[in-house]
């Protein structure tokens, strides 16, 4: 069964310029909604929605971090013959 999601009708390239509230707001939320799941309360930042967007936000920073490292450590690697 497939469905479209509202988010799919939102360009990609406008999609890269939204702040991380704007993706939760313009994307995620219909997204969910379209999906059947209820509309977040006022009450669940103080629960476990507010902890799993924690998570899963010092996820997206530390896959960030070891990126940039990888790509700052990548010339250094080159230069010494090491192979990846």
């Amino acid at each position: 069964m497939s469905r479209d999601l509202p988010s799919a009708s939102v360009p990609e390239s406008e999609k890269r310029r939204y702040s991380e509230a704007d993706v939760h707001a313009k994307l995620f939320e219909p997204d969910m909604t379209s999906l059947g799941y209820p509309l977040r309360t006022a009450s669940q930042a103080d629960g476990e929605y507010f902890l799993e967007q924690g998570h899963l936000a010092l996820r997206r920073l530390q896959v960030e971090a070891r990126e940039r490292s990888f790509r700052w450590s990548l010339p250094d690697r080159q230069r010494s013959g090491c192979s990846l």
